[in-house]
Formats: structure tokens, sequence, C-alpha cells
């Protein structure tokens, strides 16, 4: 079950063109997209893993998991590396990061329906942020689907 963020502040990034958030509060760092070793069996959503400072670090490419066709990475690629508060850690590939925004829970509107897509699972709610539709992931499901897989 989806709780609301504890903070009003998110870190938004683009996927496919389109923006979306994580609370600021989720996020330990962003940084440049390093070689990344590949892993044989993983699912296709993980692109592999990289060592950060001694911790190996599953990365995990989201736009496959949301059913989205990816871009080649360019110079605006980054990783966002993301925590639920205690060693648990993913990598999430994305196209660009945006900027750090206040978003009013009391704006927020339900998904539209979206026919059974994958983004529903682990999306809850839109914010319009200047007029431009702001889609709030749920972290704690994507490392769920994350670690689940990985155990598989």
């Amino acid at each position: 079950m989806n709780t609301l963020p504890q903070d009003d502040r998110f870190i938004t990034f683009t996927l496919n063109s389109e923006i979306y958030a994580i609370e600021v509060l989720k996020i330990q760092e962003v940084i440049y997209i390093p070689e990344i070793t590949r892993v044989p069996g993983a699912p296709s959503f993980v692109v592999g893993v990289i060592n950060l400072r001694g911790i190996l670090l599953t990365i995990v490419d989201t736009s496959v998991e949301f059913g989205l066709m990816r871009d080649a990475d360019t110079e605006y690629s980054r990783i966002v590396v993301v925590s639920l508060g205690s060693d648990e850690r993913i990598g999430l590939l994305v196209d660009d990061v945006s900027e750090v925004v206040s978003l009013k829970m009391e704006d927020r509107e339900p998904l539209p329906m979206l026919g059974g897509g994958r983004l529903s699972q682990y999306a809850y709610h839109i914010i319009h942020y200047d007029g431009i539709p702001v889609t709030l992931l749920d972290l704690e499901r994507i490392v769920e689907t994350v670690n689940w897989n990985s155990a598989a």
C-alpha cells in the first residue's frame, strides 16, 4: 500500500520524454554513468552492476520495466542512486535529471486508466507542475520488484 511522501520536495527526471519524480529524501546521489558490468541471466530491466565506492550496486533501466522505448545514453544520462533508509540501494538509469521541485500533495490526481500497463504498478499519482504532468513513482515497489526478480 502506498503511503504519502514525508516531504514535498522531489527530484524530477526524464524517461522517454516523460517527467517522473521521486522524493528527495530517498535519493542518495546522482552520478555519471560508469562502466556497467552485465550480469548473465538477470531480468531484462537489470542493466548490470557497478562498484560504487566498494558497494556492489544493481543498475535498473526503469524505462524497460515501465514498457517504454529507451533511447541511447547521452551526455545527460545519469544514474540516480536511491536508498530506502537501510543498506538497500539501487541505481536507476534515467535520460536526464531535471531539478528539485516542491510538489503539493493536495494537488495530486489519480493515474489515468493505463489499460493494465506496467507503469501503473510503480506510479501512484500525477501532479501538474507548471502545467506539465509529473508522475510520482513508488520507489518501494520498484525496489521490491528488483529484489524479487533478483532472487528468482
